[in-house]
């Protein structure tokens, strides 16, 4: 069968060809039954007329449809049409991974964040008992988003000619034998030297390969090359790869895994990809090389054997990475600009943490507080220097020339030289300065500071009276917090809080004062400026870490939203030359899952305090009969769904795959429970599964924020059509199963709750300007009433239909009295209790979640129940937008 664009297989209907390969041609096509589209490989004749060889791999084929991975390209399904086969692929955007090393060379910086995700999928797919046999840079996949996408998992195997002769020494393998289908063309230079004998491929033949594809990343050539296919496989047999082609800037750790994963004897190669994961992790988190090493080191050396070695050349090794840090640093603008990373060794620099660290002007040295005193460490040199007299020493701050740092201390400012000297009193601070205040020096010489209770007052560096220049409005603010200086005597930055709770981005310049940046029901703090274009900030209490806000220096306003820079950072600080230094570590706000009354009192705990990125309470979702609460539980790495049983005090993992789980809704009967699997929006997908764990998960439909109607009969669901739109639909649980629209329209409509009676629709719609609640009928999406007056999110009904939940921006639970005979006529929204915002380590910057008893008298949420600090290090990074501006 012929296919061209218009022409249909099955309800496919052929969009576009987009390559071909060794398998068949691959074309864009659109499923008419579920509104999305998808990519159809179509397989060559030899392989489609072979029935022993098909029946084989459906067989092989449904084992891979079970691989549920973020980085693995899902398989939906087979079609066929005559005598034409066609495997439905996930429609993965973006170039492969060949199509990039053409390119040329790829940064460790970049190659490293693809080769860890290329190795995760591995990972997960060993786990499930299928290795690849054919991985290689056409085979991957990356999206515009950054996300790697690993293709064709195991169809190499499903493919072979006699798999029952596998076992035969001289068996010949899909890339011996089947170069007449032309299926070796472009795999043979990643194949292991086991596959070029005929021998069968284990997981370690896919290590082989990964490591090939890392090789051909960073050296922007194969390891293993030839004219010929046959002069390439014997290129794998006996030749080594060209060590020499990396780039000097490879890491030692990165080069000792590559020659693991590329050793021959497969009994002396890196023998599991979890290993190369662990790798990748720890050097793209930043921890030192001997941690590294620890991961890829010599066989048969113990691990304290080996830390000896390695701390016996410690020092010269930091020593001369300080001087290199020293050199690149200092190096004119011109320069080709990378991403570059220093970490300073613990040891040597502990900065006390919620007491900022600060990077001179001139980008040569830093500042910082440890064991309350005031030190200073200039990169070229291996010990750092106390500052004479600096005891209770916070917040320091540095001259614009980069002569003198300053600090607070007791109750007065104090400035003392760079090159070391005593500390010089310049003035007092009334009540001194907390790590809530700070200092910015001026280019006119005077030092704006606050005190952290306080507006912005001034005082001369020279020594003298303070005075106050800006003062909080009485009527919506507290204080100001963290100013820093904006460069050519443009202003100085700072936050501030709100009685009402929105913390604020600010400039003080000749013009007055200009708010910059809001985020409603986050902490933002230590505003500092980036020469690439940028306000640097701190933000809690959900998707911690250090944000980036588009700045324009000119006009004083955000040119840009914000995007997170770096989350494991806090107190970002800048020099002239782009140069960022930043502590490594956070504070973390423990949460716990809480039942109150509906005064907001809790009258009891659910689980223990979870805290340092880890979360127990997410989506909350009480059954039907109220004896278990569904959550979304995990850390930032992942999460899955759980059930507590209240009665036991005991929860039961309900999901044990890594892909992120959200959005969770009960059957009517409580036998069910639905959740959103995926990544990202363009991954959702609405799965059932039964409460008590029992059989697999079933696929539903592609989409997210399910809801039950309550006669069962159908599923309510979200359907991302682009970017910043969701629609309501509707799809029968039974029959043909056939979408029906219910809401539709430009921007977000989703988070439907179907009354108890079946009529009517509560959900979200931003088409007033702002997120609110809405009623509709269900399921004729007739009339529209808005439910919520000053924002609106998570709605819930209660048992009896007369009465919707809702929480607004402010963390706040609001009741509203619901009458829908003969038509609806909706009361005002009173107010129960506030609620005090807990801190996730990813969220949609939305307030958080709850769910409320049928009776409406009990509601159930995370609350935060105390803090967690931490601080491992300082971070120094080069040219920190390189990595951001290169993924556009």
């Amino acid at each position: 069968m012929a296919l061209s664009p218009g022409t249909k297989l099955g309800p496919y209907e052929i969009l576009a060809r987009i390559g071909a390969g060794g398998m068949g041609e691959v074309f864009r096509a659109r499923d008419t039954r579920l509104n999305r589209d998808v990519a159809l490989k179509v397989l060559l004749d030899i392989f489609a007329k072979d029935a022993e060889r098909m029946a084989r791999f459906e067989r092989e084929a449904q084992v891979l449809a079970s691989l549920n991975h973020p980085n693995i390209a899902t398989l939906h399904g087979l079609e066929e049409s005559g005598l034409t086969r066609a495997l439905v692929m996930e429609l993965v955007e973006g170039p492969t991974l060949a199509e990039r090393i053409r390119a040329g060379p790829i940064p460790a910086e970049e190659a490293l964040p693809i080769a860890r995700q290329i190795a995760e999928a591995l990972e997960y797919a060993h786990e499930k008992a299928v290795i690849h046999r054919d991985l290689k840079p056409a085979n991957v996949k990356i999206t515009p988003e950054g996300t790697v996408k690993v293709l064709d998992f195991g169809l190499a195997k499903a493919l072979e000619d006699t798999p029952a002769a596998a076992s035969r020494p001289d068996s010949p393998t899909l890339s011996l034998a089947a170069t007449r289908a032309g299926v070796i063309l472009g795999t043979a230079a990643y194949m292991s030297p086991e596959q070029a004998k005929g021998k069968p491929a284990d997981r370690r033949s896919d290590v082989w390969a990964f490591g090939a594809v890392l090789f051909e990343m960073l050296a922007g050539r194969p390891a293993y090359s030839g004219e010929t296919t046959a002069e390439t496989l014997a290129s794998v047999m006996k030749d080594q790869p060209r060590w020499e082609a990396l780039p000097a800037e490879v890491p030692g750790p990165i080069r000792k895994l590559l020659r693991r994963c590329l050793e021959r004897d497969a009994r002396r190669r890196l023998q599991a990809i979890g290993e190369a994961r662990l790798l990748l992790e720890d050097m793209l988190a930043g921890k030192p090389d001997e941690e590294a090493h620890a991961v890829v080191g010599p066989r048969g050396q113990t691990p304290s054997r080996r830390q000896a070695l390695l701390l016996g050349g410690a020092a010269m090794v930091l020593v001369a990475a300080l001087a290199a840090f020293a050199a690149w640093t200092w190096k004119p603008s011109a320069h080709e600009a990378r991403l570059r990373k220093l970490e300073l060794a613990p040891g040597k620099v502990q900065p006390a943490f919620g007491s900022p660290i600060s990077i001179s002007p001139d980008g040569r040295k830093i500042a910082y507080v440890s064991g309350n005193r005031l030190w200073i460490r200039d990169f070229d040199q291996f010990e750092p220097r106390q500052i004479s007299n600096s005891e209770g020493a916070i917040r320091p701050f540095w001259s614009p020339d980069s002569a003198f740092v300053g600090y607070g201390a007791g109750e007065r400012i104090w400035k003392a030289p760079a090159g070391g000297g005593q500390g010089l009193a310049v003035g007092v601070a009334p009540r001194g300065i907390t790590d809530a205040g700070g200092a910015a020096w001026q280019r006119n010489g005077r030092i704006v500071f606050t005190t952290g209770s306080s507006g912005l007052l001034e005082v001369s560096a020279q020594g003298g009276d303070s005075r106050p220049l800006l003062e909080p409005s009485p009527e919506a603010e507290l204080d100001f917090h963290h100013p820093s200086s904006l460069p050519e005597g443009r202003g100085v930055l700072f936050a501030v809080h709100r009685k009402a709770g929105i913390d604020t981005l600010a400039v003080f310049s000749e013009r007055g004062r200009k708010d910059v940046f809001q985020l409603p029901g986050q902490r933002l703090t230590n505003p500092v400026y980036s020469p690439t274009g940028h306000i640097l900030f701190y933000r809690a209490l959900t998707n911690l870490g250090i944000w980036a806000l588009p700045f324009s220096l000119s006009k004083l306003e955000a040119a840009g939203e914000p995007f997170l820079a770096f989350p494991n950072g806090n107190d970002p600080s800048a020099s002239s030359d782009g140069t960022l230094a930043f502590v490594r570590g956070a504070e973390t706000v423990l949460t716990q899952l809480a039942r109150a009354n509906r005064s907001g009192q809790v009258e009891g705990a659910i689980g223990q305090p979870q805290g340092h990125g880890s979360y127990y309470g997410f989506f909350p979702a009480l059954s039907p009969d109220g004896r278990r609460l569904a959550v979304v539980a995990g850390d930032i790495s992942g999460n899955e769904v759980w059930i507590h049983d209240f009665a036991r005090d005991a929860r039961t993992r309900l999901t044990s795959t890594s892909t992120p789980k959200h959005m969770l809704a009960w059957s009517p009967a409580g036998d069910q429970l639905a959740f959103v699997a995926g990544g990202n929006t363009l991954e959702y997908t609405v799965w059932l599964r039964a409460a008590d764990g029992t059989g697999e998960p079933q696929k539903l439909v592609q989409g997210g924020t399910p809801e039950f109607s309550p006669d069962g009969k159908f599923l309510v669901y979200a359907v991302f059509k682009r970017p910043d739109d969701w629609n309501l639909w509707y799809v029968p649980l039974q029959g043909d199963r056939k979408p029906v629209a219910i809401v539709q329209g430009s921007g977000w409509r989703m988070w439907p709750r179907v009354s108890p009676d079946g009529r009517y629709l509560a959900y979200l719609s931003d088409e007033s300007g702002r997120l609110e609640v809405f009623l509709t009928r269900f399921p004729s999406g007739d009339g529209k009433w808005q439910v919520s007056v000053n924002g609106g999110y998570w709605p819930r009904w209660n048992r009896s239909g007369n009465r919707l939940f809702f929480t607004d921006q402010d963390q706040s639970i609001l009741e509203v009295e619901v009458r829908t005979s003969p038509t609806p006529s909706l009361g005002k929204p009173v107010k129960l209790f506030a609620r005090k915002p807990a801190a996730m380590p990813w969220a949609y910057g939305w307030p958080d979640g709850f769910d409320v008893s049928a009776d409406g008298k009990r509601f159930f949420f995370l609350q935060p129940v105390g803090t967690e600090t931490s601080a491992t290090g300082i971070t120094i990074v080069e040219n920190w937008f390189a990595e951001f501006r290169n993924r556009k």
